[in-house]
């Protein structure tokens, strides 16, 4: 995972603990911190998302003013963004998926 989120997500996120003015940095015990994003918001009585969790979902949040990668021009779609290199491919957001459902592994 770090090399999609370092080559993706860099440099507003680094893999300075602790995080930067982001509030992410790119390292496997920021992944595992609650988020506090407000997209990744859970019912109440449920566990927090990870900070990890709610990468997925920042990069498909319809407002573009809160989807990830911020400022880079995608829509979350790898079809839309083909052309964008700054943009996650399929298989980047696919290994992202992965990672989550997998438990967000070191």
């Amino acid at each position: 995972m770090e090399p999609i989120l370092l080559a993706k997500c860099s440099p507003c996120h680094t893999r300075t603990d602790p995080a930067p003015a982001s509030g992410f940095a790119i390292t496997y015990e920021s992944s595992q911190l609650a988020s506090s994003s407000t997209q990744c918001a859970v019912e109440a009585g449920e566990l927090p998302r990870t900070q990890g969790a709610c990468t997925i979902i920042r990069i498909h949040d319809l407002d573009s003013a809160t989807r990830m990668p911020r400022t880079r021009g995608c829509t979350g779609d790898p079809v839309e963004d083909a052309d964008n290199a700054r943009c996650l491919t399929a298989e980047e957001q696919k290994t992202l998926e992965d990672w989550i459902l997998d438990g967000q592994l070191d």
